[in-house]
């Protein structure tokens, strides 16, 4: 916990970048929410087929889903999902989204 699941077109390079940004999203999390850094867990999915707008190829997205134990307020979820997003968006110009959902009680680890 937390999960942090990074999906993005395949027009968007996050190959270099991808440790760069976890680390980023880790130190928020482990600030702000807080959780330990270590428990902080981030994969990647390119998706081979998008479809986006017109569908004009130039047209790129990332999309971060964080999971997250529940038992924090709408109001600490939104200020992390905003400071995570300007983060991202400071490192990348594409139609950026982000959001924090709690996991389901049925959640073991």
């Amino acid at each position: 916990m937390p999960h942090i699941i990074i999906e993005c077109s395949k027009n968007v390079d996050l190959g270099d970048d991808f440790p760069r940004i976890c680390n980023e999203i880790h130190s928020i999390l482990s600030e702000g929410l807080p959780t330990q850094i270590s428990s902080c867990k981030s994969r990647l999915f390119i998706a081979d087929h998008a479809f986006i707008g017109d569908g004009d190829e130039n047209h790129a997205f990332i999309h971060i889903t964080i999971k997250v134990l529940p038992g924090r307020t709408l109001d600490k979820k939104r200020q992390l999902t905003q400071k995570i997003h300007q983060s991202v968006l400071n490192l990348f110009n594409v139609q950026l989204s982000v959001e924090m959902i709690d996991l389901d009680e049925t959640y073991i680890k």
